[in-house]
């Protein structure tokens, strides 16, 4: 009875969701400036998932893991490079202490316009959907590719006739970026605020993460719809 009680804990520990990419047990306070940057980019970017941080960065998950928890606190410069290209910013934020602790923008980027006769077009709206977002920057990746792969008309959801073509793609990608956002848009003008371009040389973290939650929300929707 006691091996089966030990196999069932062990079991358990295997399949436990929390522990997936996630630190098995609640971490010391950060005392070194490139720990506590590191470690506040992948709590904001994957919820403290190292797992999934290294899959979008490319750096090892044994790197990151011991980065993450305080074990290495002089990583590789090329180390930091890549997470911070990852990420869109320069790796010297990880190690500025006169740097804002707030995580600097990068990101996809789109321009809303609309027809503005005889000057062609008028730009209305300037979107950035951080990198740091994840996964919303993927399923803006995925989406834009499912309906490029749908026959083009004015039938075709989102996009209608729209290409992928340099004169068309930017309206294409706002119109997507649009589409994604709307929710969140929705929220916004609920709470009496009026939604506007959401970058700025340091990220609204709060934003963030509400961009974080809606991309998980699509990224199950687009599973369901497109596969992975």
């Amino acid at each position: 009875m006691a091996k089966s009680r030990v196999g069932n804990r062990k079991s358990k520990r295997q399949t436990s969701p929390n522990r997936a990419g996630r630190p098995a047990k609640p971490l010391r306070p950060a005392v070194k400036l490139v720990t506590r940057r590191i470690r506040h980019l992948i709590d904001l970017a994957h919820d403290g998932n190292v797992h999934e941080a290294s899959k979008v960065s490319g750096v090892p998950s044994p790197t990151l893991r011991v980065l993450y928890s305080g074990r290495n606190t002089n990583p590789e410069l090329k180390t930091l490079e890549k997470l911070g290209r990852a990420y869109g910013f320069y790796s010297g934020w990880f190690t500025d202490p006169d740097g804002s602790e707030s995580i600097p923008t990068g990101g996809l980027a789109f321009m809303v316009r609309v027809p503005n006769p005889p000057y062609g077009w008028k730009p209305v709206r300037e979107i950035t959907i951080p990198w740091a977002s994840w996964p919303l920057p993927e399923v803006v990746d995925k989406l834009s590719d499912y309906l490029l792969s749908l026959p083009r008309g004015p039938e075709r959801p989102i996009i209608g006739e729209l290409g992928a073509e340099p004169e068309q793609k930017t309206e294409m990608m706002a119109k997507i970026a649009l589409f994604l956002l709307a929710p969140l848009d929705e929220s916004e003008r609920l709470a009496g605020r009026e939604p506007g371009g959401r970058g700025s040389f340091f990220m609204d973290e709060g934003m963030v993460r509400r961009m974080r939650l809606l991309g998980l929300f699509w990224k199950d929707a687009l599973e369901k719809l497109i596969g992975n």
